[in-house]
């Protein structure tokens, strides 16, 4: 019987990172989908994402700006429009 090296699998943790990556639409998607169920902190998180990922997303911000107001969070979507208090 010959002598064969079985070949080591590959480390899983690299395809998981790169699945992990997802774009400002992808995270206002889910947003839009909780704020749907009523899931109003929920949506909020995943606006935050969003906009952390492109802080230069309109409907983002303005969704984010809209979920703060909803959380009777005034300020922090007057900060969120750029705007001064």
């Amino acid at each position: 019987m010959g002598k064969h090296k079985k070949a080591k699998p590959a480390p899983a943790a690299a395809p998981a990172a790169a699945a992990t990556q997802h774009s400002a639409d992808d995270y206002l998607a889910r947003a839009v989908a909780l704020l749907d169920q009523f899931q109003v902190e929920m949506a909020e998180r995943f606006a935050e994402r969003a906009v952390a990922t492109d802080a230069n997303h309109v409907v983002a911000l303005e969704t984010l700006a809209g979920i703060k107001l909803e959380l009777a969070k005034p300020d922090e979507a007057q900060q969120v429009r750029g705007g001064s208090a």
